[in-house]
């Protein structure tokens, strides 16, 4: 593991300096989903399971060169060896600079939040996507019907549109296909199933069967930054409320509230 110290060092050798699961890995803010976003700890080993899960989102994709939204994406890109290129600017900017690297044919997958498609709606610039593009990632909870089926007007059939659920404090938590999800009918927002390898529980259920969502998984957090560390066997208490549905015979997440 090398330091961003080591890396700015020009025309001396790096020692690589061998760490132990335990260790800490890196530190990522939360985004702007809380009133006090934090600053949140990840060790070696749980980012590494935090890593290996993106495997399990984009598993069968065909992809070589990828689009980053945010610098922690970056390390999807890196970690599936891929080439990655990351999206910079604001709004109208950032959503051209991502229509101009896919109609370019530069990338063939991408991970990004909705607003960059709706803004590109909103301006009468999203035409229908070319085939080169292979994979779509949507990480953002929640992520409309009403918003996929405008979407999906653009994307070509061959183009796999995957809804990603989950949180910084834990990485990927369940995800759904976006066609799937458009045909299903009940209420709340259908985010899929549970990705192997992470356990989700719900607290306090009601009578409708509602519960509050309560996440374990290797590749939790160690804690917030100046807060006290997470206990080892402490699971995440999301503050999202869901419920389990059955699609297609499959056992899936909910979103209530």
């Amino acid at each position: 593991m090398l330091s961003s110290k080591d890396l700015s060092r020009e025309s001396q050798p790096i020692e690589a300096i061998e760490r132990t699961s335990n260790d800490d890995a890196v530190i990522v803010f939360t985004g702007g989903t809380t009133k006090a976003p934090k600053c949140v700890r990840f060790q070696c080993g749980a980012l590494d399971h935090f890593l290996g899960h993106i495997f399990k989102v984009v598993d069968g994709a065909q992809i070589s060169s990828f689009l980053a939204d945010t610098p922690p994406q970056v390390l999807y890109a890196l970690r599936l060896g891929k080439t990655v290129y990351l999206n910079k600017g604001r709004k109208q900017k950032r959503a051209e600079s991502m229509m101009s690297l896919i109609n370019s044919n530069a990338i063939d997958a991408c991970f990004t939040s909705p607003y960059l498609w709706m803004e590109l709606i909103r301006l009468g610039k999203l035409s229908l996507l070319p085939d080169t593009l292979k994979t779509i990632i949507l990480g953002s909870a929640p992520v409309t019907r009403d918003f996929l089926t405008r979407l999906l007007a653009h994307v070509h059939t061959g183009t796999r549109v995957i809804c990603l659920y989950g949180m910084t404090e834990v990485g990927a938590i369940s995800t759904v296909d976006a066609r799937q999800k458009v045909n299903w009918a009940g209420q709340g927002d259908l985010v899929g199933e549970v990705l192997d390898g992470v356990r989700v529980e719900l607290a306090d259920v009601n009578s409708s069967g509602i519960g509050e969502i309560f996440v374990y998984s290797p590749s939790l957090f160690a804690g917030y930054l100046g807060q006290d560390p997470r206990g080892s066997e402490d699971g995440l208490l999301t503050g999202d409320l869901g419920c389990w549905a059955e699609v297609d015979g499959v056992k899936m997440l909910v979103l209530m509230g």
